[in-house]
This record gives structure tokens, sequence and C-alpha cells, in this order.
């Protein structure tokens, strides 16, 4: 019938504007990496550090860290200084894992200050696993909440 061939014709544009719409966003997302890679002079990020959004926010498993929204923590781009875009706009926040939980570190400006975070949030999860690590991402997120995300 024609009203079946209708929404079958309706179904795969949707199909194929989905499939086109991923496609434009994985793109972006490994052009976006690769700016932000050739601002800090790297080729590749390290191992337990990745790009995120400058507006991401702390997390422990599933769980925000002082925060209501479900990301990990940097401040809005907006209240950031030299953070309105671009290459600039680029954070990196370490990930660990710690008793079975996946713990996410603050947004940071460079892979190095990522790399530091990573080292402590590591030590921590070494030393008194997940409680411990999770006392040391609440430090480091207020660290970042007074304004002194680097």
């Amino acid at each position: 019938s024609a009203v079946a061939e209708s929404q079958a014709a309706r179904e795969q544009r949707r199909r194929s504007a989905q499939q086109a719409a991923y496609h434009a966003r994985a793109q972006e997302e490994a052009a976006r990496l690769e700016r932000a890679l050739r601002s800090q002079g790297r080729q590749s990020l390290p191992q337990g550090i990745e790009l995120c959004h400058p507006t991401a926010r702390g997390r422990v498993g599933n769980e925000p860290v002082a925060s209501p929204t479900k990301h990990c923590f940097a401040p809005s781009p907006r209240t950031s200084r030299g953070c309105a875009g671009g290459a600039a706009a680029a954070a990196f926040r370490s990930s660990v894992e710690a008793d079975g939980l996946e713990i996410k570190g603050p947004a940071r400006r460079t892979v190095t200050a990522a790399e530091a975070d990573l080292v402590r949030l590591q030590r921590a999860a070494q030393s008194s696993g997940s409680r411990g690590t999770r006392q040391v991402l609440g430090a480091m997120t207020q660290e970042a909440q007074k304004g002194r995300w680097t």
C-alpha cells in the first residue's frame, strides 16, 4: 500500500540521516582531538588520560562528584579565563579504576596537569582503594572550583 511505502521511505531517510549525523560527530571529535593534541605538542594521549568537554565534571563510576550534573568538573567556558572556543577550550582529564569503579578526575587545560592528577589518583587507589580515591578527587574538585584548574 502507498501508506506503508511512504512509512518505509520515511524510516529509511531517518536511518540515513541518523547514520550521517553519527559519522559527522565522529569526524568532528577526531578533528577536535587532533587540534587539542597539536596545541599540546603531542602525537597521542597517554594511557589514563582522555579528552573531555570543558564543562565536564568529576565522576566516580556513574555518580557525579560535588555536582548535580552527570559530567566531570571544570569551570564553565564563560567563567574560565581563555577558554572561549577552539583549541583553547580543550580539556583533558585522568581516568583510573579503583575497586571496580571508573573514577575520572577534574578537567584540566593541559595533558601534563591531567597526568599529575592521574598520579595522585593512582597513588590513592593503590593505598586506599576507591574510598581514598574519592577523597583525593573531592580535594581536586575543590581546588578546581577555587579557580586553580590548570
